[in-house]
């Protein structure tokens, strides 16, 4: 995007009030714990976000897990696969729609929840300590908002 001559340049906040920092340090740090701890459960990242949801959402089709996670389909198809490969996820025909499978997590999936959870909620308890209940709520509708925003914006306006 250019600016027309003579447009002031906009004002920045300083560096250490940069949200888009901030979360990109928080994201890649998380990323890494979450790999390492995946990695001991043999989850890859790109698996992690469908193996999670199918816990609460178990028996949902492929096309309700890309909408509620924002993910193109064929994204979806490479991680669910290879969660049918390791033996995490089994397809059933929708009986309703024969067209659609419904995924299912077998019991060694549901087994490895117990440790993946205790490691993710260990990593949450350090990113999170010192910080006050209500503040923590206060942070979550901000991010909730902030996310809504993004999601609001048509793809090809910043284009």
């Amino acid at each position: 995007m250019l600016l027309k001559r003579g447009t002031p340049l906009p004002e920045y906040d300083p560096p250490e009030r940069d949200f888009g920092r901030i979360i990109s340090f928080l994201y890649r740090k998380s990323l890494v714990r979450v790999k390492s701890v995946l990695k001991e459960f043999n989850l890859a990242v790109g698996e992690q976000p469908f193996f999670m949801l199918l816990r609460y959402y178990n028996g949902a089709t492929a096309e309700e897990l890309c909408s509620m996670l924002d993910i193109d389909k064929a994204a979806a198809a490479r991680a669910i696969k290879s969660l049918e490969e390791k033996g995490f996820v089994k397809r059933i025909r929708n009986v309703e729609d024969k067209r659609q499978n419904k995924l299912f997590l077998t019991a060694t999936a549901t087994a490895k929840f117990q440790g993946i959870d205790a490691a993710l909620s260990e990593w949450n308890a350090v990113m999170m300590d010192g910080i006050d209940k209500n503040d923590l709520e206060t942070v979550f509708k901000s991010l909730l908002k902030m996310q809504e925003n993004i999601s609001n914006i048509k793809e090809t306006q910043y284009e």
